[in-house]
């Protein structure tokens, strides 16, 4: 995140005074795409059309894993996928998220990251209430699911850690709740 003059007369250990961090996470990834289109060399980031061209589609493709990622944990809630994709064209329809969609690096992927969380935490908690194939589908979707949504999120932004542990304690002691409370009424 320094350009090419900024580190004239800085020494090889040290950090050149205008470094920053701008959403790494999301950066790398939109630096890995770019590198494999052939718009830019690993570890050199290109400020031309095309790179720029790039991110955005990235970050527009995010954007539409978070609309998957709705449809998914509506339909979860619900049991219908007709509610998932009302869900999904609910968010869609919301003009700040669309917008957002087309340029925001730190927000969208932090967003987008929380969303598929929150829906790898509910397949979590629905696969634990099956047995067999169905526990291990829904198991190894969660488990990749909360791996891709904490390394977008965290990733972008690093402050959002508290929130995945948030989410983790509140959605073990519900899953705590809802089992003593089965247990409770099979013995009433």
């Amino acid at each position: 995140y320094v350009r090419g003059s900024e580190w004239d007369g800085v020494g090889k250990d040290e950090i050149p005074p205008n470094a920053y961090v701008y959403a790494p996470g999301t950066a790398l990834v939109m630096h890995a795409v770019n590198t494999v289109l052939g718009n830019e060399q690993f570890g050199h980031p290109s400020d031309s059309a095309a790179a720029y061209a790039v991110r955005h589609y990235v970050i527009a493709a995010m954007s539409l894993l978070a609309l998957v990622a709705v449809f998914g944990l509506v339909c979860l809630m619900t049991g219908a996928w007709r509610w998932g994709l009302v869900g999904s064209a609910a968010l869609a329809a919301v003009p700040m998220w669309t917008g957002h969609s087309m340029f925001n690096p730190k927000d969208t992927p932090v967003a987008v990251g929380y969303t598929l969380m929150t829906l790898a935490i509910a397949s979590l908690v629905v696969a634990a209430r099956h047995s067999g194939r169905a526990r291990l589908l829904g198991s190894g979707a969660g488990v990749m699911g909360m791996i891709l949504g904490i390394a977008l999120m965290v990733g972008t932004r690093p402050g959002m850690w508290p929130a995945v542990v948030a989410a983790v304690v509140v959605a073990v002691g519900l899953l705590a709740a809802a089992r003593a409370l089965h247990r409770w009424l099979l013995m009433g």
